[in-house]
């Protein structure tokens, strides 16, 4: 079966294609919808379609495999070709900073030793890799033992250089003669895997130019170009381990634990868990790993997992998620999941592979950067070729001085170094974002459309008064009530508090302590309000026009036109028996503390701000007048939040659309740039955002835009780092006005990655 691919466009909309699942931190290689607005999923999602894939019968499992030879983002290409068409492999992404592989394979199939031996075939030097923070140290080690072997050829060439001094120039063999060995090494290596293809790389260039030098008599340059190219690549991978290590901590700074604690006592980390284990959980503390209560019990937060925004009783018995905090009490948790599987885990996952996603300028940059190692080979060829012909020994030294500068690897890493960096950074400050293109998308945010209810305000309503009309009875309260318990809007839930205190308490205690009448025929009308049958009444509860609708004209008495008149700041709901108003509630809703702050803020970077929102116009007003927001609507069902965000992209503008309800999801679809606000969203809103603010944070928005315009200015900085000291030697080298050394050369090639990376790495401090 072959490996599939999905997508990410920076609209958050999926597409398809044959290209390979293996889009590689660096770039080199590019390569479900919800269920019910009720059911608690986690907040980050897969939402891309992905192509069928026919598999045997087994099941699909999941494999990371460390790759410790990988040296280079050319090196991906290798992955593809052990990969591509291996029976049993369904898809596989790439990870070049973090230096492994991710293998979806059916295990009726293959098998993780056959992935790694079909791995090692190719030189990559693979293993199993644990999948839980646990193996950094070992892989640490495992790094610094590589380096120690890398070290011992750069420390042999070292002592023969010194000895030189004394012995004589004929130990200048004995470098130059170690060097070309693992080049050519290397370049086999290569050849033999990839055919010609695998000629197109750092080792052949350096090789080649190495070669050269000794031909031409330049011992002494051969050296220079031998060592600095083995002290290159010990910076570089050291360069890349600190990168890795600055990245995990930086994830594991997302509110998930790292250790936890047995019925014994113990502390451990998370791979060392098995299911069965039982670990305690104290107030305060996050659940480390999946499982089910054996003990205790309290109340826990999952709104960092699940988008739940009220508590969650966890008595003996009930299933708890890793990930979620506990409020109160104590818990023995027995574990049903590994570490690597858990919730927690799952969402690291995804945001792994979201930092393993490419931009499109990503994808120029790699067009680019193809069509300029084939220019810079051909010009070094042509330089050859001339010198030789008319012996002009200058004219050959300035081809080999090329090839030493046509290596891509500084120009690719450019971008995805930034990216990676910058998606692991957001995570660590509670910002989910879901691809690499929507982090870069952010910085082209022109408009920005904010939902009311739950966005610019807490969304916690209140009843402030209530008009009851003259035919009011006691009952009717609890018909409108019970009518109100089957709807998830903000709105009815603040009717049915009102009523009974907690909706959680109502809806459990329905029929029972509350002694509400039963609901039948009961019906939804998106974003207008509910109706039913109720003993035996027509009731209705919701909005003004849609009351109105179902009402003979002129149905309002004059008191309530009163109540409305001294009311128009505030939300209404309407109720109704048997075709006549006999209740409306006036409720209002605080401003978040921040929002203002926010909204300047996004106007300082350019960004406009405008509410569109399905509450009543006068209450959209207020709000709009609180925060500074000249552009708003209100009264707008989710057909009209659509039509306001495509008429704005028609104007030319790039959408951000901002929003937690079930009604804001096909806007957020619609919109160019998604932001559901987690905490206290839906499931539903939260699947249709391309970003998700998980502890409902509203500065998160400017943070977010602010962010993604810094990565911009970054990544700009290293495409100057990656080309401007190699142009610049080039420049010397063709006008003939100065002739630079080899060394010269890979200083300006292997300096350029390496101001790359670290220029790069700056993101995960801010």
């Amino acid at each position: 079966s072959k490996a599939t691919v999905s997508v990410l466009n920076w609209r958050g909309q999926g597409s398809t294609g044959a290209h390979r699942e293996s889009a590689a931190m660096s770039g080199c290689c590019s390569k479900k919808q919800c269920g019910g607005a009720t059911e608690k999923t986690p907040l980050l999602q897969d939402d891309s379609p992905k192509v069928t894939v026919d598999v045997k019968a087994g099941g699909v499992m999941q494999l990371k495999v460390a790759l410790q030879n990988m040296c280079c983002e050319m090196e991906v290409e290798l992955v593809e070709q052990a990969l591509t068409d291996f029976d049993g492999v369904v898809s596989f992404k790439v990870n070049y900073l973090g230096k492994y592989v991710s293998v979806r394979y059916d295990d009726s199939v293959t098998s993780p030793m056959a992935l790694v031996m079909r791995l090692n075939d190719y030189n990559l030097g693979a293993s199993i890799k644990a999948a839980t923070q646990g193996q950094t140290e070992r892989e640490s080690l495992t790094t610094w033992c590589c380096g120690i072997a890398g070290m011992k050829l750069w420390s042999i060439q070292s002592v023969c250089l010194i000895a030189s001094f004394w012995v004589g120039r004929g130990v200048l063999y004995g470098i130059i003669a170690l060097g070309l060995f693992d080049l050519a090494y290397a370049v086999w290596m290569k050849f033999r895997i990839l055919g010609i293809r695998g000629l197109a790389t750092m080792h052949t260039l350096m090789l080649s130019a190495a070669l050269g030098a000794v031909a031409l008599g330049n011992l002494n340059e051969a050296t220079a170009l031998l060592l600095l190219y083995s002290s290159s690549r010990i910076l570089q991978e050291t360069v890349l381990a600190h990168t890795r290590r600055q990245v995990e901590r930086c994830a594991a700074s997302a509110a998930f634990p790292n250790t936890a604690t047995l019925a014994s006592g113990e502390s451990v980390n998370l791979e060392s868990l098995k299911v069965g284990d039982v670990v305690v959980v104290r107030a305060g503390e996050s659940i480390p790993t999946d499982g089910a209560v054996v003990a205790g019990g309290g109340h826990v937060d999952e709104a960092l997992i699940t988008g739940e925004s009220l508590p969650v009783k966890k008595p003996k018995g009930a299933s708890v998620l890793s990930g979620s905090i506990l409020l109160d009490g104590t818990l023995d948790v027995k574990v049903t999941t590994v570490a690597s599987e858990s919730s927690a885990g799952q969402i690291q996952e995804m945001v792994a592979e979201a930092a393993s996603g490419k931009t499109e300028r990503d994808t120029r940059v790699e067009q680019f950067a193809s069509r300029y190692t084939v220019a810079i080979l051909l010009g070094a060829l042509w330089y050859a070729g001339t010198g030789v012909v008319h012996q002009d020994m200058q004219a050959i030294h300035s081809a080999l001085v090329l090839l030493v500068l046509g290596c891509p690897c500084a120009l690719i890493a450019a971008g995805p170094i930034v990216t990676t960096c910058g998606i692991t950074s957001l995570l660590s400050k509670g910002v989910f974002v879901k691809t690499a293109a929507v982090l870069d998308g952010l910085r082209f945010v022109t408009r920005v459309g904010l939902d009311k209810t739950g966005t610019l305000t807490q969304g916690k309503f209140a009843v402030d008064a209530q008009w009851k009309g003259d035919k009011w009875r006691p009952e009717y309260e609890k018909m409108i009530v019970a009518l109100e318990t089957r709807s998830a809007h903000p709105l009815a839930a603040a009717v049915v508090n009102s009523h009974a205190g907690c909706m959680t308490t109502a809806v459990n205690a329905l029929g029972t302590s509350l002694d509400l009448p039963t609901v039948m025929k009961y019906h939804s009308h998106d974003g207008k309000g509910v109706s039913g049958t109720v003993d035996g009444h027509s009731c209705a509860a919701g909005s003004q026009p849609f009351i109105a609708s179902l009402l003979p004209s002129n149905a309002f008495p004059a008191s309530l036109h009163e109540f409305l008149a001294s009311h128009r700041q505030h939300s209404l709901v309407f109720g109704t028996v048997d075709s006549e108003v006999v209740v409306c509630y006036a409720l209002f809703d605080n401003v978040r503390s921040n929002a203002v702050e926010v909204v300047t803020d996004l106007k300082v970077l350019g960004v406009v701000p405008a509410i569109i929102s399905g509450d009543r116009k006068g209450a959209v007003e207020a709000i709009a007048a609180t925060v500074g927001i000249k552009d708003y609507n209100g009264q707008l069902l989710p057909a009209q939040k659509v039509a306001q965000v495509q008429a704005w992209q028609t104007a030319g503008e790039r959408v951000m659309m901002v929003g937690d309800g079930i009604n804001d999801a096909p806007a957020l679809a619609a919109a160019d740039c998604s932001v559901a606000m987690g905490a206290g969203g839906t499931a539903l809103a939260s699947h249709a955002a391309s970003m998700v603010c998980a502890d409902d944070n509203l500065a998160s928005l400017p943070l977010a835009v602010r962010f993604s315009q810094r990565c911009n200015t970054i990544v700009t900085q290293n495409l100057v780092l990656a080309l401007g000291p190699k142009l610049a030697v080039m420049a010397l080298t063709l006008s003939g006005i100065f002739q630079p050394p080899l060394w010269v050369a890979v200083l300006a090639d292997t300096g350029c990655l390496l101001a790359v990376l670290l220029n790069g790495t700056r993101v995960l401090f801010w």
